[in-house]
C-alpha cells in the first residue's frame, strides 16, 4: 500500500504541475528502502523481530514475532528522558533499595509508596541476584522487569486479535511507568483460533488450547528465558561502565483473564480452588503472609479415583 500511494502522489503531482510543484529528479524510496533508512537513522536494526514458526497440536502454523530482550532493555536504559525517573527509594549507582529489608519490615513509621516499599523487592534482589563480598554491586545490578500481557482487537469480531507481550523496568518510577516510552513491545502472541473456521470457534478442548497458548508463550518469552539463564546481559551505563544486569520477573499485569491464563489457573470465578497446583481456595487468596501447600505428584498418584483428587484439593 505504501508503493500505490507513492505512486498515486507522484502520478498526479505530475499530471498538475500548475498546482503542484515537484522535482522529477527527487529521490522516491519503496517502502522497504525507507524502513530500512529509519532503522538505520534511529538506531532501531537491533528491535527488530525475528519470525518463529509454532506448530500447533492440530499442525496449524503460527508465526511468533520475538525481539531481542536485552536489546529491547538497553533502548530503554539509554534514553535519558526515562533512565532519570529511578525510583527515589532505591541507590542509582546499584539499584538496590537504599533501606534494608529489615527497616522497610519493622519501621513503624512506614508508608506504602513506589514499589521498592514492598517486602517482595527485596525477595526478588536475594533471590535472583544476592549480594556477595566478591562482588561489585555497581557492576553486577538487579534489573527486575514488570510484563504486561492483554489481548488487543484490531477488528469489531476478535478475528485479528493478538496479545502483545511488552517489558518495563521495575526500577523506574510510576510517573514513567504510565508513559509509552518507559515499556518495549518484546513479542506478539497471534490468533491461535486462526484457521479455525469462518467465526475462529470451531472446538478445541480446554487442554490442547492451553497447551498450545504455553507452547507459543514459550517461544514469545525464549529471549527472556535466554537472557535469564545466561546469567544476565550487559549494559553499557552514563559513566562508561560494563555493567551486568541480572533480569528476573518482578510482576504480570494486566486483566484477570490474561494472568489467569498465562499462570495456567481456571478461568472461573466459580471454581473453589483456582490454582491446579496447591491447595489454596479462594478465600484463602488474600492471606498474608501467605501460606501456600502445594500439590505433589506423589499425591496424585496415591488417589484411586475422582472422588480422592477433588477431596485432595479441599482439604481446607
Amino acid at each position: 500500500m505504501f508503493d500505490s500511494i507513492e505512486s498515486w502522489a507522484t502520478h498526479w503531482t505530475d499530471m498538475q504541475a500548475d498546482v503542484f510543484k515537484t522535482d522529477n529528479k527527487a529521490r522516491k524510496w519503496p517502502r522497504k528502502k525507507t524502513l530500512e533508512h529509519a532503522k538505520e537513522s534511529l538506531n532501531l536494526n537491533n528491535l527488530e523481530p525475528n519470525i518463529h514458526s509454532v506448530k500447533l497440536h492440530d499442525d496449524r502454523k503460527v508465526s511468533v514475532p520475538v525481539v531481542d530482550f536485552p536489546s529491547s532493555m538497553r533502548s530503554i536504559l539509554d534514553d535519558p528522558r526515562v533512565i532519570k525517573h529511578i525510583m527515589k527509594g532505591l541507590d542509582p549507582e546499584t539499584f538496590r533499595p537504599l533501606l534494608t529489608q529489615d527497616q522497610l519490615m519493622k519501621d513503624p513509621d512506614a508508608i506504602i509508596l513506589d514499589k521498592d516499599s514492598g517486602y517482595l523487592y527485596w525477595d526478588g534482589i536475594n533471590l535472583h541476584c544476592p549480594d556477595s563480598s566478591s562482588c561489585d554491586e555497581i557492576l553486577i545490578r538487579p534489573f527486575p522487569v514488570i510484563i504486561h500481557i492483554d489481548k488487543s482487537h484490531s477488528d469489531l469480531f476478535g478475528n485479528l486479535a493478538v496479545a502483545p507481550i511488552q517489558v518495563m523496568p521495575a526500577m523506574l518510577d510510576v510517573d514513567i511507568q504510565q508513559q509509552v516510552k518507559a515499556w518495549r513491545q518484546i513479542a506478539t502472541i497471534p490468533n491461535l483460533s486462526s484457521g479455525k473456521g469462518k467465526d475462529g470457534k470451531k472446538t478445541t478442548d480446554a487442554i490442547n488450547k492451553l497447551k498450545d497458548y504455553h507452547k507459543v508463550l514459550n517461544v514469545a518469552l525464549s529471549s527472556f528465558k535466554e537472557t535469564y539463564e545466561n546469567g544476565g546481559f550487559y549494559w553499557k551505563d552514563q559513566k562508561g561502565r560494563n555493567v551486568l544486569l541480572k533480569p528476573y520477573i518482578h510482576c504480570v499485569v494486566g486483566d484477570m483473564a490474561g494472568v489467569i491464563e498465562m499462570v495456567g489457573h481456571y478461568n472461573n470465578c466459580q471454581a473453589n480452588c483456582l490454582i491446579k497446583d496447591c491447595k489454596c481456595s479462594q478465600k484463602t487468596y488474600l492471606d498474608f503472609p501467605c501460606n501456600c501447600q502445594p500439590i505433589s505428584w506423589l499425591e496424585l498418584q496415591e488417589c484411586s479415583d475422582a472422588g480422592e483428587v477433588f477431596d485432595l484439593f479441599h482439604e481446607r
